[in-house]
């Protein structure tokens, strides 16, 4: 992962973010932590691919090799 990467995930760490997966699924949630792979740590996780169907993952730990974007969360 290159350093403006992990500078940017840094500012977000305790802040929501949206992450679209390769498995076409778009999860939100609080970012806790993450290595230089790239695997998440999340909480306070929804699952909301379906705009009209939300649903309650809680805590998530994603493999950075099924992540596709983060980007930040308005939730």
């Amino acid at each position: 992962m290159s350093d403006e990467i992990t500078v940017e995930l840094l500012k977000h760490i305790n802040k929501s973010i949206l992450v679209k997966l390769k498995n076409l699924k778009t999860i939100n949630g609080i970012l806790i932590n993450f290595d230089p792979q790239m695997n998440l740590i999340l909480d306070k996780v929804d699952d909301v691919t379906d705009k009209d169907k939300k649903i309650d993952l809680g805590k998530v730990v994603l493999r950075g090799d099924n992540i596709l974007t983060v980007s930040l969360s308005s939730k």
